[in-house]
């Protein structure tokens, strides 16, 4: 999580550069989902919206895998600590999730949805889509969901 940082301001002086008024927007795939929060919930002022796709707002439905391989003296002040950040979050987010994901199961998209404090957010189910073809299922609503929080 922490070389998400350098990334966006390489991407940001990146942009810079070659756009003027531009917006930057974050977006994260599946494990990508906490780099991304993680720039949206302390970086908020540089950015103009978060996407998550196949992302999870908490580690809770991988807790039997991690159990004994993670203290939970360790594991339970990150959780809390990512559960401030994402309450931080007020950008824009839009939450793209397959509705048969069966690695990061739709309750997830919909815990990430509730856990955030943006006022615009928006939740989209793929149907009869899963984790790794969530963008080829429908992609006419993947994509459209994209391109209509872009504005474009």
């Amino acid at each position: 999580i922490i070389d998400a940082h350098p990334v966006l301001d390489t991407c940001i002086e990146a942009v810079a550069k070659e756009c003027s008024n531009s917006r930057v927007i974050v977006m994260g795939r599946s494990l990508g989902s906490h780099p991304a929060a993680e720039l949206a919930g302390r970086r908020s002022e540089e950015l103009a919206g978060l996407i998550i796709c196949s992302g999870f707002a908490t580690l809770e439905h991988r807790w039997e895998t991690l159990r004994g391989v993670v203290e939970p003296a360790v594991l339970e002040p990150t959780v809390t600590a990512h559960f401030e950040k994402l309450e931080s979050i007020s950008m824009p987010t839009l939450i793209l999730h397959g509705q048969w994901d069966n690695l990061v199961p739709p309750s997830a998209a919909h815990g990430f949805h509730d856990a955030i404090s943006a006022e615009s957010k928006t939740l989209v189910l793929i149907p009869r889509a899963g984790h790794n073809d969530v963008m080829f299922m429908k992609p006419e609503l993947y994509f459209g969901s994209i391109g209509r929080f872009l504005g474009t």
